[in-house]
């Protein structure tokens, strides 16, 4: 079991966080200041060892000093605890700083909501005129995920670094181009938001190695929902590949719904709980409009009575269980209407597993009587 534990930063009291122990893509969600972008940062701390400094800022002017906040990392037998110390964040005890190494993830790669998410070269000082071929890992998912094929010719050119500097320009210094209907070049500085954000996260992820760990902050970002969708399956199906673990965090109702892991977390006045594979319908009823917000399963009645019988009978039941599911409790009127329009109801959002009839009991013996016609 390994854990990260945040205390007394920023609007965290305390908050723990469990590992995932198996690979895929996991959504992280909840309200804004919850806690999701700060446990990002601390997740990327296990590959960065600049990852505090960078990305919880500090000052001297008497506030953002984090002077009691602790940020912890255990396993199952052991745990080290960072503490900011002037302008740095130490160990406690120094002795055991390479715990967090034992993690198990080889490798992390943390796409944050920084310029990086939005930056395009600039097409000055070229090495050359030479148009480079472009894997098949970036020009194939931006197809598909943009719903396109503009990205065939998807080229590039490398660029000089400026003088003086020892470093490579983001993106290892290339220049991303393509072709317009009149077979004209235009680089990637007029490409539209959404496809610069794409395009800069395939680049990111272009290579990446297996059983790495992989952060992406806001990831719904200038994408249309339908996009959003294709990008979260694009990263399911390389997650299976390279075996590695996809943590996403995301407002996005249409991935909420879509998702098949989710981590909720749940702020109340600085204690945040932690939510596992918890239902739609019970994170959207906070953080989604009325028009996102469904119910997880549908259960169809006869009447009124019946109607508050079942919603005695479900609250029992999930309390006892501990469960978060939403159920919406629909009166139809017969049993025949309600047999009816269980036929009727079911749709993509709400296959037939998710609706339910419950029938009065007086309606017992023509059940039986219609269950035994073929």
């Amino acid at each position: 079991m390994y854990k990260i534990t945040l205390k007394n930063i920023k609007s965290i009291n305390y908050l723990e966080f469990s590992f995932p122990d198996k690979n895929g893509v996991y959504l992280l969600t909840g309200g804004n200041g919850c806690g999701k972008t700060t446990l990002l940062i601390a997740l990327n701390r296990l590959g960065d060892n600049l990852a505090f400094s960078k990305n919880i800022k500090t000052s001297t002017a008497g506030f953002d000093s984090f002077r009691d906040a602790q940020i912890i990392y255990s396993t199952e037998h052991d745990s080290v605890i960072y503490h900011r110390a002037g302008i740095r964040w130490v160990p406690t005890p120094r002795s055991k700083s390479n715990l967090i190494k034992t993690f198990p993830c080889q490798n992390i790669l943390h796409l944050s909501t920084s310029g990086l998410r939005f930056y395009a070269q600039e097409p000055k000082d070229l090495k050359d005129q030479r148009h480079n071929a472009v894997s098949d890992e970036i020009i194939n998912p931006l197809n598909d995920i943009l719903n396109t094929s503009k990205f065939n010719d998807l080229k590039y050119i490398k660029i000089k670094s400026p003088k003086g500097k020892q470093r490579h320009l983001h993106r290892d210094n290339k220049l991303y181009v393509i072709k317009d209907p009149k077979n004209n070049y235009y680089s990637e500085q007029n490409f539209s938001l959404g496809e610069r954000l794409l395009l800069n996260s395939l680049d990111f992820i272009e290579k990446i190695k297996e059983r790495s760990l992989l952060l992406i902050d806001e990831v719904e970002l200038a994408l249309h929902p339908i996009a959003q969708i294709k990008f979260y399956d694009y990263l399911t199906k390389i997650a299976k590949e390279k075996k590695l673990t996809v943590i996403l965090s995301t407002h996005s109702s249409s991935l909420i719904k879509h998702a098949k892991h989710r981590i909720y977390l749940e702020n109340n006045n600085g204690q945040v709980s932690v939510l596992n594979n918890c239902y739609p319908a019970y994170i959207l009823r906070d953080i989604a409009t009325e028009e996102d917000f469904r119910p997880d399963f549908i259960f169809l009645v006869e009447d009124i009575m019946a109607q508050r019988y079942m919603h005695y009978l479900l609250s029992k039941y999930l309390k006892e269980i501990n469960s978060k599911i939403i159920c919406k409790i629909i009166p139809v009127g017969g049993h025949k209407q309600v047999i009816e329009l269980m036929e009727k109801y079911p749709t993509l959002s709400y296959p037939k597993s998710k609706i339910q009839s419950m029938l009065d009991a007086d309606v017992k013996d023509t059940y039986k009587e219609v269950s035994k016609k073929k």
